[in-house]
């Protein structure tokens, strides 16, 4: 709390260690979504920006993380937007070229980039590479819950979905993880 104070009174110092407790938080968050360094690492940027320009309106430290992972979760959209339309113009191109304009086949190649593109992050810890074994769709929740202590209330706020149904997806990766855990100690 006293670093948020400092940060918010315009300590650049107190806003870089604040920033340092969260900033893997933040990157793994942009990892599921990103398989190169680089868009991940353009997507925290952008956050760290707004972050500090915003920093007035956290209260505490867990409003600045769920900021921060709420900014995250807003700019990895925008980038996947700009990377679909990208690859969306490089594939008609290359159609265009060799003949080919049937909207089924680039539909069809962006649904195949899209997968490529879900890769997610190194696992660096047993916990974090049971998370990325999860299926895509509750991956998010499982990060944000068991990785970055968020709430199930805020996690439902941050995904738009009912509590319910963060509820349910958290219960989900729960017996998947366990039943990956069990299968790890029956092959010891």
């Amino acid at each position: 709390m006293e670093l948020l104070k400092e940060a918010k009174g315009g300590n650049r110092e107190a806003f870089d260690k604040l920033l340092e407790e969260y900033r893997h938080i933040f990157y793994k968050t942009a990892r599921i979504y990103f398989r190169e360094d680089y868009s991940a690492t353009a997507v925290l940027e952008k956050t760290i920006h707004d972050l500090y320009r915003n920093l007035v309106d956290c209260r505490n430290e867990y409003e600045f993380k769920l900021y921060g992972i709420e900014l995250i979760l807003k700019y990895s959209a925008k980038q996947l937007e700009i990377n679909e339309n990208t690859k969306l113009e490089k594939f008609k191109q290359k159609s265009l070229t060799a003949g080919l304009s049937d909207e089924s086949r680039i539909v069809s190649s962006i649904a195949d980039d899209e997968r490529d593109s879900y890769e997610l992050y190194r696992k660096s810890s047993v916990v974090e590479s049971y998370i990325a074994s999860l299926p895509a769709e509750i991956q998010l929740s499982a990060l944000l819950y068991y990785y970055a202590d968020v709430e199930v209330k805020d996690i439902a706020k941050l995904q738009n979905i009912s509590t319910r149904e963060a509820k349910e997806q958290i219960d989900i990766s729960r017996t998947k993880i366990f039943e990956m855990i069990k299968s790890k100690e029956a092959e010891l």
